[in-house]
């Protein structure tokens, strides 16, 4: 019986079209993911069971938390700019819509 899995896999070339959609739908996982864990931290029901959180548990949260913080833009930016989004900021120009934005 061979390897199982990605073991297997890993021997063969790389599909092109995965990295394709793999790079920015990493991207836009990660902000997703920040998106949420600033929502559950900002909930009443979190704030309600914090104190329970063992100190171990509430490091690891509160660096992924401050990890997000410091670098959101530069997530944001990135999953902009391999088409994991379309910011209106970067569609919105006069030399596309023939218009100022308001």
């Amino acid at each position: 019986m061979g390897m199982s899995g990605s073991a297997e896999r890993s021997n063969q070339p790389a599909n092109p079209y995965t990295f394709v959609y793999s790079v920015p739908r990493t991207l836009a996982t990660l902000v997703e993911f920040h998106s949420c864990l600033s929502q559950v931290l900002a909930s009443p029901e979190f704030k309600g069971i914090k104190k329970d959180i063992g100190k171990q548990d509430w490091e690891f949260i509160d660096s992924a938390n401050r990890y997000f913080l410091a670098n959101f833009g530069r997530l944001k930016e990135l999953r902009d700019a391999v088409g994991g989004h379309v910011s209106c900021k970067l569609v919105w120009t006069p030399s596309i819509t023939g218009a100022e934005r308001k």
